[in-house]
């Protein structure tokens, strides 16, 4: 299983963050979405975590997150630094 992790964390998980430039608007984050959250000073840890609420901007796009880890610690993010992985 350790195994399965490292690979998907390593292999799979680097393509989720988009590198272009936002061409398309895409659906807003919800709570109760999954998502994966990487941090530029820890680029090999990308924790799994649940969305709890959404701050939307003016324009009504969500600007930052509050999501909660595994471990049960909540923190507040930017939408930039987390990428969606499953949503109702």
């Amino acid at each position: 299983m350790q195994h399965f992790i490292v690979r998907f964390q390593k292999e799979y998980v680097p393509g989720l963050q988009p590198r272009q430039k936002w061409q398309k608007q895409m659906e807003n984050l919800k709570a109760g979405a999954i998502i994966t959250v990487f941090d530029p000073n820890s680029p090999k840890y990308w924790p799994l975590a649940i969305v709890r609420s959404v701050k939307k901007g003016k324009d009504s796009l969500v600007r930052t997150l509050k999501y909660r880890l595994s471990n049960g610690k909540e923190y507040e993010r930017d939408v930039r630094y987390v990428s969606l992985l499953f949503q109702d």
